[in-house]
């Protein structure tokens, strides 16, 4: 962040306001997001950070990295804006889902290819190989998910996450029967 001066809440609503015009004017490539964000009154906001670009709260806001993030930043740097779209993708989710494997994978493949389809520049081989694979229960899928995510942000805590949202993860420790239910 180059001003580390906390903004007051003008600059952050016009900042705000100002990213989801960016949006916005990417067309249908955010319509879902931006529908979703508007409706469940959805802010931006700031905060210190150690392994992430962003992230969701209960209260269903984003707040972006304070150290790689500020007002100052164009609010139409496909980065950030792909930052957002993953968030709101989190947000859509619900926690428990959120803080899955399987839910990560939804909202980076949801990113990614937002990322992809509206930017010039390539992506990583991981996020490529990531972006291939299919949005399912399989827990093979999903560690190969994890393998993907790790080598694009070593430092990233995937690992803390189970594979299902919690409350799946719980029934398929008692009975290997995987969401939808086939047995793995």
């Amino acid at each position: 962040m180059t001003n580390h001066s906390k903004p007051n809440r003008s600059e952050l609503d016009n900042f705000e306001k100002q990213v989801f015009n960016a949006l916005s004017r990417l067309g249908d490539q955010s319509t879902q997001e931006l529908d979703f964000a508007s409706r469940h009154n959805t802010h931006i906001k700031f905060s210190k950070q150690k392994k992430s670009g962003a992230k969701w709260t209960v209260l269903k806001n984003i707040s972006l990295n304070a150290d790689s993030y500020s007002i100052e930043t164009d609010p139409g740097d496909l980065g950030l804006l792909s930052l957002v779209v993953h968030e709101i993708r989190h947000l859509q989710q619900g926690p428990l889902t959120a803080l899955s494997v399987y839910g990560e994978l939804d909202a980076w493949q949801v990113g990614f290819r937002f990322y992809r389809k509206v930017s010039s520049k390539p992506l990583r081989k991981p996020l490529e190989e990531l972006l291939e694979l299919p949005l399912s229960w399989s827990r093979q899928n999903l560690l190969q998910a994890k393998i993907l995510m790790k080598q694009y942000s070593p430092g990233y805590r995937i690992d803390w996450y189970p594979l299902y949202p919690i409350h799946h993860e719980i029934i398929w420790w008692l009975t290997h029967h995987q969401p939808g239910g086939s047995e793995t």
